[in-house]
Order: structure tokens, then sequence, then C-alpha cells
């Protein structure tokens, strides 16, 4: 029996295919060095040659028998390990088509249709995705789609930009050079949080401001120290002010309203603090910032 989808274990065997299937042969420190390059961590022996053992015996893959003497490893014929799906992972393949689907009408997913594509061209694997039955609310007439792209790449590839932003009230466009460092999606609108001079403190570019990009790609860009996980963590939006302190807010909902924000947090700290017949009063640990 095939085992299950696992992101660890599949993620591991897509690794391991990738470079057999080149032809090259390969030693057993050059694949575990590969595989702990790709997840960050050590990875033993006994994992590895489970591993191994699975390409070969549950997804039929052509290696050939080792004892552990310390013989190549490599693919005997061509081989393709989407073709050999257990029909659970083909099923949950198939969802994951059809969400990402969805996603390939944003510009900065170009390219997923080819790739989308070679999925439902494997024989007897994934099917051409069913009417999608979940949907996710986008914007597509968004002014700043256009931009993801190029920063996108700014921050991957950790070089600057030269951004013309222009607010609503300004006669005309203002240049900074930006460090981009994260692009974050609030309320259909998309951000860029970065560091630039004379701008400010916690604030991001709007992407619907921006009216011209020019990549620096022979400069690096300012050493990112911001621990991205946490920085919303008291904030409502994606404006942090670090010189407004944390402050406990109150809030009175009046039913039956109140049970939409009992049902849809607000944010991850609220707690309800007081429930009447008439309200809820709900409690939260905030900054104060332009979008609360």
């Amino acid at each position: 029996m095939q085992m299950g989808v696992n992101k660890n274990y599949l993620g591991r065997l897509k690794v391991l295919h990738e470079r057999l299937s080149t032809g090259v042969h390969y030693t057993k420190k050059e694949l575990l060095d590969a595989l702990e390059q790709a997840t960050d961590g050590y990875l033993s022996e006994k994992t590895f040659y489970n591993d191994i053992k699975a390409l070969r015996e549950e997804y039929d893959a052509p290696i050939p028998e080792r004892d552990r003497s310390g013989k190549p490893y490599f693919y005997t014929k061509p081989f393709s390990l989407f073709g050999v799906l257990n029909p659970t992972d083909a099923t949950l393949a198939n969802e994951a088509v059809a969400l990402v689907r969805q996603m390939n009408t944003l510009p900065q997913f170009a390219g997923l249709e080819a790739i989308l594509l070679k999925f439902e061209q494997q024989p007897g694997v994934i099917g051409r995705a069913k009417e999608s039955v979940v949907q996710f609310e986008q914007n597509t007439s968004y002014t700043g789609l256009n931009w993801l792209r190029e920063l996108y790449d700014a921050i991957q590839q950790d070089h600057p930009l030269l951004i013309d932003y222009q607010d609503f009230n300004a006669a005309g466009p203002t240049r900074y050079e930006v460090s981009p460092y994260l692009l974050k999606e609030y309320n259909n609108r998309w951000f860029m949080l970065g560091y630039a001079e004379s701008w400010y403190e916690g604030r991001p570019f709007p992407l619907d401001r921006i009216q011209r990009i020019v990549a620096l790609p022979n400069k690096r860009r300012r050493p990112d120290t911001t621990n991205w996980n946490t920085e919303f963590a008291d904030i409502v939006g994606v404006t942090r002010i670090a010189k407004h302190p944390v402050e406990t807010l109150l809030l009175r909902v009046w039913l039956p309203r109140a049970r939409y924000v009992a049902t849809k947090p607000l944010h991850p700290t609220q707690n309800l603090v007081n429930s009447t017949d008439t309200h809820l009063d709900f409690q939260y640990q905030l900054r104060w910032n332009p979008e609360l």
C-alpha cells in the first residue's frame, strides 16, 4: 500500500526524484546533503534508506538494489514520480489544482497555467480539474496587482528599488530608494513593507499608489531585522507604529450584530469579557494605528 500524502515525506521524495531523474549517479552523501539542504535540518540515514525504499517499492522507481556498500544511486530508465500517485494522493492533487487555478487570474502567478497543464497531462493521475467548489475573494481589477511580480523578485533577489510613489493628495510622485522586505494583503489591497529614508515609521507602501519601479540589481538592500511572524500581532491592518504602546481596548457591540463579531473575531487578541441580553463587550490588546 502506498503511503498517503505528507508534505515532508513527499518533499523528500521530490528532492530525490529531481536528482535521480537527471541520469547522474549520486552517492548517499550527496543525496543526504541535498535532502538536508532542502529540509533545513538533520536527516538520519534510516530515513534516507526508507525514502529510497519507498521510491523503489511503493512508487516502482527504477533504482537498483543496494546493500549499503557505498554504490551510487540512479534511475536505470526514465521515470515519472507523478505518474504513480495513489488514488488518495491524486484526489488531493486534483483539489489542489482547482484551488491553485484560481490564483492563476492574478498577474504575479502568470505561468501557473503551463504548470497545471503538465500535471493534467500525466496519464491516469490528475485529470482536468472539475468546477471549483471553493472560491476565494479576489479583486483582479485592483490597480496595484501589476507591481507584485517586480516587488516579489526584488525581495527574493535581495536588491533595492527606486519607486515613484504618489499619495492621493499629492500633486506629483516622489521618488524613494526602497529596501523591500514583505508583501502583505489586507482588505483586498496589497502593501509592500520595507525601509526608505524620509519615509514614515511603520507605514507600508500601498501598491495602488506606485507609479513606477526601477530595479537596482547591482546594489544590496538594507538588512532586514524584522520578525515578520510577530510584527502584526498587536495591530489591526498593516501599519505598526512602535512608539504607540499596546493598550487594552474595549468594544461594545449590540445584539444581534455582536454574534457576527463573536464568530469572526476582529483580531486574535479578542476576548469576550461581558455578555448581556442586549450586547456583548469585547476586549483587545492593540496599538493605535490608522486602520484601527
